[in-house]
């Protein structure tokens, strides 16, 4: 589904009980800004889910230039320099306080949780953290 007017009207109007979202259209759509910031939108949000948590951190780093020397980076999807954009969604995110927040990473570094905590607590005042096991039984790790 590709997002264009019609189906931010839809999203607003709450046709959709689940809204998936890249996060290059929640910090770079100029439509879906306007539709984040719509106040029948925000009555509307129940929860905000990000999956791949440990990017938020890790990608931030390229737009300050810090990237390679983070240790944060062992992964290639880690280092990625087209997306530094998603270190900035804690500014987007303060506009939801009282909405829940999930941030859900099975790989998140030590230094990229207290980053990502960091720039949520100055944006948010309410937040807890649960670590999970980090064992997948599926891959045998």
């Amino acid at each position: 589904m590709e997002f264009d007017r019609k189906i931010a009207l839809e999203i607003r109007s709450g046709a959709f009980n689940f809204v998936y979202l890249s996060p290059e259209i929640f910090l770079n759509s100029a439509l879906f800004k306007e539709l984040y910031y719509d106040e029948e939108f925000q009555d509307r949000l129940a929860t905000i889910v990000i999956d791949k948590a440990h990017i938020i951190y890790s990608w931030g780093l390229v737009d300050s230039g810090k990237a390679k020397k983070s240790s944060a980076h062992k992964r290639t999807e880690d280092v990625s320099i087209f997306r530094p954009s998603y270190g900035d969604m804690g500014a987007q995110l303060s506009a939801t306080e009282g909405v829940p927040l999930l941030l859900l990473s099975a790989t998140c570094r030590p230094v990229a949780v207290e980053k990502d905590s960091q720039m949520l607590e100055a944006h948010r005042r309410h937040r807890g953290f649960v670590r999970g096991e980090l064992t997948r039984p599926e891959s045998g790790s």
